[in-house]
């Protein structure tokens, strides 16, 4: 493997070194532990189902009646989910800043689980430490989704330096939940080509309610390069949960347009384009 690799990121946040398979247990300002795991932070959805499409919304239909039948969900929490109104709007503009593509000729060259991907996170942090799901804790990359292996990876990287790190930094109590899927678990969406992930958020270990997921969403709009982004809702389980879908596109893989790059959902469906406050 060749030198470390230098990735020039968004105005928000300095450049980084990525592609260093060295020195990685040491280093000073490692990522910091992330807050204890709860029943909230394990909620896990097929969120790419419903893309805008009669198509798409008939497969999300299909999934919550089939939950529904299974005992999964409870059709009574899915109607209180999906009768609820926004309370606030944003339909303004997107931030215009585009996601810089990373030079990933380092990754290309080799890489391994303690290869840096961001400026303190490893790619093994960002794969298999920290998303909270056990499902998607993984020990490798595979190729999928028409990407090699090392394609994916520099997705990662760009996902972690341009949208994780400084959501991170942002919120101190930001809690991946998951980021790569294979498997089962890919969906149509840009999580099996390593562009997107699912997070939520904690203050001092305690979940943050739903609503205040609308003005952390806000900020993600106004300040991060993203691809997509999705505030999603869910009460089919019971309890209204929150959490937001974030991917990114630098050039790579799976790129989205017109209105489903900012969507708010509810109980897999989209409920409507733009942010919309759905906690009540």
């Amino acid at each position: 493997m060749s030198g470390p690799v230098t990735i020039i990121r968004s105005p928000t946040v300095a450049s980084v070194i990525a592609g260093n398979n060295t020195g990685v247990a040491g280093l000073s300002g490692d990522a910091p532990t992330l807050a204890p795991i709860t029943a909230q932070t394990k909620q896990f959805a097929n969120d790419d189902l419903d893309d805008g499409t009669p198509e798409g919304a008939a497969k999300a239909d299909n999934y919550v009646r089939e939950n529904v039948s299974n005992g999964t969900f409870n059709q009574a929490d899915v109607d209180r989910g999906n009768s609820a109104e926004p309370t606030e709007r944003d339909n303004s503009a997107t931030n215009p800043v585009s996601a810089t593509p990373a030079d990933c000729q380092a990754i290309h060259q080799g890489y391994s689980l303690s290869t840096l991907i961001g400026s303190s996170t490893t790619l093994g942090n960002f794969i298999r430490d920290y998303p909270a799901l056990a499902s998607c804790k993984l020990s490798s990359v595979p190729a999928q989704c028409g990407l090699r292996a090392e394609d994916i990876v520099c997705n990662l990287s760009n996902l972690c330096t341009q949208i994780w790190e400084p959501l991170k930094f942002q919120y101190p109590g930001l809690i991946l939940t998951n980021s790569l899927r294979i498997g089962s678990n890919i969906g149509a969406g840009p999580h099996g080509t390593g562009q997107s992930m699912d997070v939520q958020f904690t203050n001092n270990g305690v979940p943050l309610p739903p609503s205040a997921y609308f003005a952390i969403a806000q900020w993600v709009k106004n300040n991060l390069p993203y691809n997509q982004l999705i505030l999603e809702y869910h009460t089919a389980r019971g309890p209204l949960v929150a959490w937001l879908h974030i991917g990114i596109y630098a050039g790579t893989g799976k790129e989205v347009t017109g209105a489903n790059k900012l969507l708010t959902m509810m109980n897999h469906r989209i409920k409507t384009t733009g942010l919309a406050n759905l906690a009540v």
